[in-house]
């Protein structure tokens, strides 16, 4: 299942469950307009949220995951898809998270080098 299909699958539980999103956002502990980027997609649903989510609604997370009605995914390859998007979905947060801990490395690195740097040049100043 594809980011849209969550999207979807959790405004429409929403709606079953009768709660506003402000409503639903203050159920789940979290700021009303975070929850409106998940239901519009700008930001996906992470594993604290989509837990507080099922616990709200009373729907399993296989059910919100996979869009099925009854809660029960329908066979082994819906199963599989609904994992394969939430596992797509963590590897491209963690690459994200690894490219910014790369970044965040190598500007260390720069600023050790400053570092070191400025006190060989501090060193040649208290020798003068």
């Amino acid at each position: 299942m594809d980011e849209r299909s969550i999207k979807d699958s959790i405004r429409k539980i929403r709606l079953r469950t009768g709660l506003s999103q402000e409503a639903m956002a203050d159920e789940m502990e979290i700021g009303p307009s975070t929850y409106s980027k998940f239901e519009s997609g700008k930001k996906g649903i992470i594993c604290r949220s989509l837990y507080k989510f099922s616990e709200v609604t009373g729907r399993s997370i296989l059910e919100i995951l996979s869009g099925s009605e009854g809660g029960a995914l329908h066979d082994d390859a819906q199963m599989k898809e609904a994992l394969d998007a939430q596992q797509a979905f963590y590897e491209k947060k963690l690459s994200e998270k690894d490219a910014v801990l790369a970044q965040k490395e190598a500007e260390l690195r720069k600023k050790e080098e400053l570092i070191i740097s400025l006190n060989d040049y501090i060193n040649l100043l208290k020798n003068k």
